[in-house]
């Protein structure tokens, strides 16, 4: 299948020059688009439009009849800090479409409203598998096989949209990177320090990520709350961090939305996570009633392991092991 010219057919393509110049979103690496294809498209989302980017192989006998939704984390966009995710993904095959939802990316329409972002995952997915007649998910269309993926927030917002019916019925696996579910109330930034300042950090994670990102790169990605080029646009006059911080203990602890998870999941996370820790978050994460993986990294934190390359390597293992065991049914 043409996962393109499938994708076009449902979602508003915009000029990729537009996406790059009109949204001031950062280039992708030009030795690294080199075996890719890049379209991009507008995404209908509960607080207005945003925009996404689908990058495929160029290769037709490489590509897979699967599609990837990325969702990044808080004050990130489609376009960072992601990419080194998205170039390995798609070496192995893989097609990822990644969105800046509610409030992200410039100039959308849209703005962010916690609650109400919640709903984007299914809208989009609706305009991918949904029938035009207004049947709803459940009656979907032929399409690839479809999995989520998330860092943080957005990790969250892809747990919650696999409690629904329709979306379990389009989506194959949830894959969540350090998802926000127990929010520290002892955060401690200087206990992330050893974490980050030590040679093997610089060599495993953050070396390797200039071809990709550049020098600036590091400075956008240690104070992105203050830094970031594209502010978050807020619905309620509540500050981001302090949203997060009710609908965490509201939907994970109160709600206790994990345990009406209907796909498989893939979960990673660090053990070093000063900011959303390990140890507050297994609990609620073990509440998952279906197929459900995991790997804990004893030495990366919650910035470490969104540059982990091992992020990739499993997740494809994940999608692999699943879509065998799918096309044995």
């Amino acid at each position: 299948m043409d996962i393109g010219k499938w994708i076009s057919g449902r979602l508003k393509e915009i000029p990729i020059d537009d996406y790059i110049n009109n949204t001031r979103h950062r280039i992708y690496p030009t030795l690294k688009k080199q075996f890719v294809i890049q379209r991009a498209f507008s995404v209908p989302l509960s607080c207005g439009e945003g925009t996404a980017l689908l990058s495929t192989p160029d290769d037709p006998a490489k590509t897979k009849n699967i599609l990837i939704i990325l969702l990044h984390d808080i004050y990130h966009d489609s376009s960072y800090p992601l990419w080194h995710w998205i170039h390995t993904l798609n070496d192995d095959g893989f097609s990822v479409l990644t969105i800046d939802w509610d409030g992200h990316g410039t100039p959308t329409t849209s703005s962010f409203e916690i609650q109400e972002t919640t709903r984007s995952i299914p809208l989009i997915l609706q305009r991918l598998y949904g029938q035009s007649g207004g049947l709803g998910l459940g009656a979907k269309r032929q399409g690839p096989l479809c999995f989520l993926m998330g860092h943080g927030l957005g990790a969250s917002y892809a747990l919650i949209s696999a409690t629904r019916l329709d979306v379990a019925e389009a989506v194959s696996g949830v894959i969540a990177v350090s998802p926000i579910i127990a929010h520290n109330d002892k955060f401690r930034f200087f206990g992330d320090i050893p974490t980050l300042f030590n040679v093997v950090a610089w060599t495993q994670d953050f070396a390797n990520k200039f071809s990709y990102y550049g020098i600036r790169w590091l400075k956008g990605i240690f104070f992105s709350p203050s830094t970031k080029t594209f502010p978050v646009r807020t619905k309620l006059f509540i500050h981001p961090s302090e949203q997060i911080k009710r609908f965490v203990f509201e939907a994970f602890s109160e709600r206790r939305l994990l345990r009406q998870v209907k796909t498989p999941v893939l979960w990673l996370h660090g053990r070093k996570d000063c900011s959303f820790s390990y140890e507050n978050s297994v609990p609620l994460m073990m509440e998952i009633p279906t197929a459900f993986f995991s790997y804990h990294d004893n030495n990366r934190n919650y910035l470490r392991m969104s540059l982990s390359d091992k992020i990739q390597q499993f997740s494809s293992q994940f999608i692999s092991s699943l879509n065998s065991s799918l096309q044995d049914q």
